[in-house]
């Protein structure tokens, strides 16, 4: 594991997270937030909520989110 590897990334990460079995989301919530401090993780359970929740985000907007990420390589 590289010296990047081992330090927790401390930039915002926010995740919609579709899943119907809550102790599960514990678990993976609990994972993410070990690497990432900044975690935003909202948790829905079906589908219709998830198309809600997605509803806001365009296909620019994505784009442009991944044009101001920063660069990773591994």
């Amino acid at each position: 594991m590289g010296e990047s590897d081992a330090n927790p990334k401390t930039g915002a990460l926010r995740v919609l997270h579709l899943d119907d079995n809550q102790d599960d989301s514990a678990l993976i919530q609990a994972g993410l937030k070990l690497e990432w401090k900044g975690l935003e993780l909202l948790r829905v359970e079906t589908r219709a909520t998830f198309i809600t929740q997605l509803s806001g985000l365009d296909g620019r907007s994505a784009l442009k989110i991944v044009r101001q990420a920063p660069s990773r390589s591994r």
